[in-house]
């Protein structure tokens, strides 16, 4: 969406389908951490994707987000 205005369109109208409906919008694929502020201004509230977070066994996520050690 960084550099397709209609790619950006799309996204946009989506997301105000989303809002319009009261739901959270979240967007998927995010590579590029330039991209964030674009989906930001377009209203999109969550994402997911390389750019944010490599995939990781589950195992590794728990023990990064988990408050107490695990048994």
């Amino acid at each position: 969406i960084a550099t397709s205005p209609f790619d950006r369109e799309v996204v946009r109208s989506m997301c105000g389908i989303g809002k319009s409906l009261g739901l959270v919008v979240v967007a998927e694929r995010i590579e590029y951490l330039e991209t964030l502020p674009i989906l930001t201004g377009l209203g999109v509230s969550l994402g997911q994707g390389f750019a944010l977070h490599r995939p990781e066994p589950l195992d590794q996520l728990l023990d990064r987000i988990s408050p107490c050690p695990r048994r």
